[in-house]
């Protein structure tokens, strides 16, 4: 009998402690959709995954003129905030961030000086784990410049890509720069039709030679760039993409046979705006493409291919008029065109970027508001799936797909080698106190934490089955 108890004894103690929810804790993920107050009131949220497990994000100031700073956020894996800096001096505006080869993280974006009435500067600066400036640089002209995209490679050298105005008589350029690690230019690029031409994202293929996408906008109306060049910015080949309607492609990444994804986002006729999703072989040919549309707006935003290899993408969607619009933050999986998962998280909630960490965790970047362009920054660390169980703003929307009619053609692009300047430039920073508000939470594993009750009343129960036995 005493054995009996013994091994009850030892069961209970098994359950009490197995179960616990500091057990679990330890050996399960959290997963969580978080806003932050004291963190600017606009974004467009470039989103970077850190070594470390947490993620930096990137959010705005504003006055009367416009937006006046940038704000990072460093968030750590179980979504508390480590740190927040403003970064200001001139106007700061971040537009898109990279791991450096050291460790540290690069930043690009626009700067504007207080000292002078020029027009807006290329901006590269390297930050610190800590968000301290390690360096920061400004680039251009006389006239308008601004880096979008940017790509470290593996030599610590820095691939950036936008729009100039400065080296064409006022006339918009796409813009590409290679920089050493410590921000000197080995050399730099224009390339332009007969329009206003901006670019937006590159990719480095195999062989070391760059893809760049963009724009070029006639009569007011965008339609899709992409050109390909040498390792050190010779010309190979421009194509151009169009519906008859606006057409806008924002992001790139490579695919595994040489290829490359573009998406974006079309007019599908009627004012209606939809995602655009297209594979290119590695001459710029279509080889598939995709729409995805509501029965209001879809807008690609951002992609990101998972550890497996599958493609996912972020956007947003809008329905309704004045009062009665509704915002959905959506993610798709997509296979060959394909929706394959569809998540999607409302009301008030814009996603803008995501990013797949080492752990294979989404995380997802956007803002909690009432517009889609002003509110609350908004961070999410979502399961690999893009669904995090039990949140209140998991919804549903029915988005269809269909092939559009994009033609492609060969375009004449001028290239250049312009004479622009680079100057050191000081970035102020200033630290912030930023408060985290949780949307919504899950652990993973916690249903299984339930069995913890039932199971020591089960135990209970058989314990008291001797007792009962020896009282008759």
């Amino acid at each position: 009998m005493k054995s009996f108890y013994a091994v009850l004894v030892a069961l209970l103690v098994f359950f009490t402690v197995a179960m616990s929810p500091g057990v679990a804790s330890a050996q399960n993920k959290t997963y969580w959709l978080e806003t932050y107050q004291g963190a600017g009131s606009i974004s467009s949220m470039p989103l970077l995954t850190c070594p470390d497990g947490g993620a930096l994000v990137v959010s705005y100031t504003k006055d009367a003129n416009g937006i006046k700073g940038s704000i990072l956020t460093k968030v750590t894996s179980n979504g508390s905030v480590e740190w927040t800096k403003e970064y200001f001096g001139g106007r700061v505006i971040i537009n898109a961030l990279a791991m450096a080869t050291d460790g540290n993280v690069v930043a690009a974006g626009v700067y504007i000086s207080n000292e002078t009435s020029r027009f807006p500067d290329g901006l590269l600066m390297k930050i610190d784990k800590d968000g301290n400036v390690v360096w920061a640089r400004s680039y251009g002209g006389n006239g308008t410049d601004i880096i979008s995209g940017l790509k470290v490679l593996d030599d610590g050298s820095i691939l950036a890509v936008g729009l100039t105005t400065s080296f064409n008589a006022g006339r918009g350029d796409m813009w590409l720069l290679k920089v050493d690690s410590i921000g000197n230019v080995i050399w730099e690029r224009t390339y332009g039709t007969l329009e206003m031409d901006e670019g937006t994202d590159l990719e480095v293929a195999s062989g070391g030679d760059i893809v760049v996408t963009g724009l070029s906008t006639s009569g007011g109306v965008p339609h899709g760039l992409v050109f390909r060049a040498d390792k050190n910015g010779n010309l190979k080949w421009a194509k151009e993409y169009t519906t008859g309607s606006e057409l806008t492609i924002l992001k790139i990444l490579p695919t595994k046979d040489g290829g490359f994804h573009v998406l974006g986002y079309a007019n599908l006729g009627n004012g209606t705006l939809g995602a655009l999703l297209m594979k290119l072989d590695g001459n710029g040919k279509i080889v598939w493409a995709r729409d995805y549309y509501t029965n209001g707006a879809v807008l690609g935003r951002d992609a990101a291919i998972d550890p497996s290899g599958n493609l996912w993408l972020t956007g947003m969607a809008v329905t309704g008029e004045g009062d009665n619009t509704t915002y959905y933050g959506v993610l798709l999986g997509v296979h060959e065109g394909n929706i394959t998962a569809e998540r999607v998280y409302s009301p008030r909630i814009v996603f803008k970027s995501l990013m797949f960490d080492q752990n294979g965790d989404l995380w997802v970047g956007g803002l909690f508001g009432i517009n889609t362009s002003e509110g609350a920054p908004l961070v999410g660390k979502l399961p690999g799936n893009g669904k995090l169980p039990g949140c209140r703003y998991l919804s549903s929307l029915n988005i269809d797909t269909s092939t559009p009619d994009i033609a492609v053609s060969d375009v004449s692009m001028a290239a250049s080698k312009p004479n622009g300047t680079s100057r050191n430039v000081i970035i102020s920073t200033k630290k912030l106190r930023t408060q985290p508000s949780v949307l919504c939470t899950y652990r993973e594993g916690e249903e299984k934490r339930e069995v913890c009750g039932p199971a020591l009343m089960v135990l209970l129960g058989l314990s008291a089955i001797p007792l009962s036995r020896r009282r008759s």
